[in-house]
């Protein structure tokens, strides 16, 4: 995949990975670490997170654990459902 996203600089990639070897093969210009810059820079080429991928909102977890019971812990505390 990065090989071919290298063929095509002229273009924007957005790329969610907590691996510093899929972050250092790909040589971005740009890298976003905090949720307020990534915010932040899709408002300033007009898009929102919904346009990327699907929601406006998203969690990521670490593993099938935090998957699996991360919902149940939301609903109890936070009386709020996951999509």
């Amino acid at each position: 995949m990065i090989e071919i996203i290298k063929i095509f600089p002229q273009h924007q990639y957005f790329i969610i990975t907590y691996s510093p070897a899929i972050i250092g093969a790909t040589e971005p210009s740009t890298i976003v670490q905090k949720a307020h810059d990534m915010y932040s820079l899709l408002n300033e080429i007009g898009v929102q997170l919904s346009d990327i991928v699907g929601a406006n909102r998203l969690l990521w977890v670490g593993g099938e654990t935090e998957e699996k019971y991360f919902p149940l812990i939301l609903t109890k505390i936070a009386q709020e459902k996951l999509r």
